[in-house]
């Protein structure tokens, strides 16, 4: 039998169940007002539950909601119970026997009841229960009902259980309708959440979309994924297009320190993760790196070339981690942006490879006149240009009539016939005798990757006087002597013609040696990447370039277009390309040398070949003369002979090499260049009978010595490295990384400031406050500060450690200091007594 709370009640009279019965009434009517009127759920809980215990005068209760997800009842409303359990756990079968009740369940004796109530016997003495009210629509369990003990001690009557049954029902239908509203608010958030989730995402896509700058989408991209999601700071990571290493691209609010750290190996890939998992990261405190200064980040992919990151979300109530939603909302910014950066890519590529394809047409000297399928002109080059004039006034035209008009009636037709069988075709001699040219052409079809012809190229030389003048010279003379060359009345003739020139031989030593090891292929770009550097210093020095010699070339001065220091600018060249090749060599394990011959004579300069082909070349005595000395100078050494001396030697420093005899020549007074007038010579090389070591021994407390980059350096460095030591009372041991270190700030200094003579100057002073040592320079100037970063960003990117012969100083001297500005720079540093 079922225990009941109810006993024989005494009889009451007719009047005083009319009176209980509308005071039912009242409160059922109370009760359906608060949901009709009230909005907050959890006041109409409490207001419900305050009522209810009004109505049966009971001084416990509580109003329990089940959490299906969790599978509990939670408390919604408590009245008179201090404590009691947060929550109670159901059970499938309680649940199910909770939801089939048809009458209040009395709780007085739980152990009489089923199984299914017995696990919460301790949480039902807790919430002080006698009576529970299972809340229930459509058998879907919505809560409890739990009321305790009446007054005084008083029993539920069947009254009670009646009208807390019909009480039960309303406030079920109140709290499912509660639950329904609640459901339709959350969905219609979700759905505003949605609406301005993709008005964001929108407008992100075309302000992303609106530029194909990289920069500017960079930029913009983390703009936005920080203002969206109310970031404080945020970052932006990518993979370098060529060599694939992720790098900070651009950051917002952080600064150095915490930029450092995200820089930490360990750090950027954790982060990177997020590429492969395709899921957002977050991190909390203990998960931040040290040093970024924040509470809270999240990380998501920018498709395949990085990932972003935010930090700190800031809001009224503080700081505050990111959100599932937050996530989800970056996620989608991360795509649109890894699209936008890969497109902005893509437009930068095909831009290179335009701009490219039309410098290598522009530097074309033949002029380039391309069509398309209907023979209209597509694309004329600088050259065409040149030849016809009007170069975008042609676009558009039809390339038949335009040669017609032209008078080139051979290369309309060969345009003409091309157009309809695809066929390659050459014009030679076609003469435009109005505007009084003479053209080669080549017309070649312009197909696509199946074959199919969708254009052709028409490939024009002009063989006008002009023209053929400068493509004889431009590859092997500067565009000023061209220019002078192409002002003369009368071109350079077959045969060629007296002059006197100075040539210059050069030979590249140890390229044979070094052939054997490294291979032809890479021998090639070395050789080739060499002779760049040293061309420039031809053309920079208006010299011609007559011919290659396997490892080395000849150099003119004084033809085809001859100066008053033709002598002069081959020294000069000479000295240039010495300095170049040292700085070409830091980068190789297996650095190369050069040797020099220079003379000057009498030569027959002219063209050999005919009007389609010829070759720019000297012939007589000092071009045998220059070459032999070529041959038999070292690595490194200039070798003249007594005219250049004669003519020279106020200008730069000589050493004697003797007389001396070569194949097919009379013997010859050989001297050697040793630099500029007045800079450091090689220690024991003979001048008038005293070598540099002689003239270099001095007791002198004061001294002041001109450093040539290369190679005397090491000399001067080590006189000061001696001074040095011996004032700080420093052993021999500690000379020779002070030399070093002298020597590489030197070097450093020179490459920052650009230094315009090519050399350097360092003097020491020993007097009575103590040791001073100046390093100087006659360059451009620099910015001290930015150096030091670039020295910084060099170290972290492990690349060549600069900078350490300045740090080395910087331990051993009191004070340091860089004065840099236009007219040079100056490094002091000064060792107190």
């Amino acid at each position: 039998m079922k225990p009941s709370l109810t006993q024989h009640p005494a009889p009451t009279t007719s009047e005083d169940q009319a009176e209980r019965l509308l005071f039912s009434l009242a409160s059922l009517c109370e009760i359906g007002d608060l949901f009709a009127s009230e909005t907050d759920f959890r006041k109409v809980a409490e207001a419900a539950l305050r009522g209810i215990m009004g109505v049966v005068a009971v001084p416990h209760g509580a109003l329990l909601v089940y959490d299906e997800e969790a599978g509990c009842l939670r408390r919604l409303a408590v009245r008179g119970i201090r404590r009691g359990p947060p929550h109670v756990e159901v059970s499938e079968a309680l649940r199910t026997f909770l939801a089939k009740a048809r009458e209040p369940l009395a709780l007085g004796r739980v152990e009489a009841w089923p199984g299914v109530l017995k696990p919460c016997a301790e949480t039902i003495r807790q919430l002080r229960a006698q009576v529970w009210i299972p809340l229930v629509v459509r058998r879907d369990l919505l809560g409890v009902l739990s009321l305790g003990e009446k007054f005084l001690g008083e029993t539920y009557r069947d009254e009670d259980l009646d009208l807390l049954w019909t009480i039960g029902r309303h406030l079920s239908v109140g709290l499912y309708n509660q639950r329904l509203i609640a459901e339709g608010r959350e969905a219609n958030f979700q759905l505003n959440r949605k609406v301005v989730e993709l008005e964001t995402l929108y407008d992100v896509g075309l302000t992303l979309s609106a530029s194909l700058q990289i920069e500017e989408v960079i930029e913009e991209v983390l703009l936005r994924a920080v203002g969206i999601v109310d970031a404080r700071a945020g970052f932006l990571f990518l993979k370098d297009e060529r060599a694939g290493h992720l790098g900070l691209a651009h950051q917002i609010h952080l600064n150095e320190g915490q930029c450092a750290a995200l820089r930490e190996p360990s750090v950027r890939r954790r982060m990177g993760r997020v590429m492969k998992s395709r899921r957002p990261l977050h991190l909390g405190p203990g998960d931040l790196p040290a040093g970024l200064g924040g509470e809270y980040a999240a990380v998501v992919p920018v498709g395949d070339l990085g990932f972003l990151g935010v930090v700190d979300k800031e809001s009224r109530k503080g700081v505050q981690p990111f959100s599932e939603a937050d996530a989800h909302l970056l996620e989608l910014v991360g795509q649109q942006a890894g699209a936008a950066l890969a497109n902005a890519r893509l437009y930068r590529s095909v831009l290179e490879v335009r701009n490219y394809n039309q410098n290598i047409l522009s530097s074309i000297g033949s002029g380039v006149i391309s069509t398309d399928l209907q023979g209209r002109i597509v694309h004329v080059n600088s050259s065409g240009t040149r030849i016809f004039g009007g170069g975008e006034a042609l676009h558009g035209k039809s390339a038949v009539r335009f040669f017609r008009q032209c008078g080139c009636r051979g290369i309309a037709e060969a345009v003409e016939a091309s157009l309809r069988d695809g066929e390659e075709r050459q014009v030679d001699n076609e003469q435009a005798v109005e505007r009084g040219i003479t053209l080669n052409a080549r017309i070649t079809a312009l197909r696509r990757e199946r074959g199919e012809v969708q254009g052709l190229v028409i490939a024009l030389e002009n063989l006008t006087e002009e023209m053929r003048i400068r493509a004889m010279f431009k590859q092997y003379a500067s565009d000023q002597v061209v220019d002078l060359l192409l002002t003369r009345k009368t071109p350079p003739a077959l045969g060629g013609e007296e002059r006197d020139a100075t040539i210059l031989f050069v030979d590249i030593r140890g390229s044979t040696a070094l052939l054997g090891r490294i291979g032809a292929e890479e021998m090639v770009a070395r050789l080739n990447d060499c002779f760049s550097r040293l061309n420039e210093i031809i053309f920079e020095n208006n010299g011609t370039l007559s011919k290659y010699t396997g490892d080395g070339f000849m150099v003119v001065y004084g033809a085809p277009i001859s100066f008053p220091d033709d002598t002069e600018r081959a020294v000069r060249t000479a000295l240039a390309m010495r300095d170049e090749m040292a700085r070409f060599n830091r980068k190789l394990e297996e650095p190369l040398g050069l040797a020099f011959g220079i003379s000057r004579g009498r030569v027959l300069a002219g063209n050999i070949g005919s009007l389609r082909r010829m070759e720019y070349t000297l012939i007589g005595p000092a071009v045998v003369l220059a070459s032999r000395f070529c041959d038999a100078a070292k690595a490194g050494q200039i070798w003249v002979e007594r005219n250049i001396f004669e003519k020279l030697k106020d200008r730069f420093d000589f050493a004697y090499l003797d007389r001396q005899r070569f194949k097919g020549l009379e013997p010859v007074d050989v001297y050697e260049v040793l630099g500029l007038r007045g800079s450091r010579r090689r220690s024991g090389l003979k001048k008038d009978g005293q070598t540099m070591e002689d003239r270099s021994k001095k007791a002198e407390k004061k001294v002041d010595l001109t450093i040539p980059m290369v190679p005397e350096m090491e000399l001067a460095a080590s006189r000061t490295a001696e001074a040095v030591a011996e004032f700080m009372g420093l052993e021999k041991e500690k000379i020779e990384e002070i030399k070093m270190a002298l020597i590489e700030a030197c070097i450093n200094a020179f490459e920052h400031s650009q230094s315009k003579d090519r050399r350097v100057f360092i003097s020491f002073d020993i007097g009575d406050q103590g040791l001073t040592i100046r390093i100087t320079d006659k360059g451009q100037g620099f910015d001290p500060e930015h150096a030091r970063e670039e020295v910084v960003k060099r170290r972290e990117r492990k690349e060549s450690r600069r900078g350490w012969g300045l740090k080395i100083m910087e331990g051993l001297m009191d004070e340091v200091e860089i004065q840099s500005d236009e007219s040079g720079t100056i490094l002091t540093m000064v060792k107190r007594r």
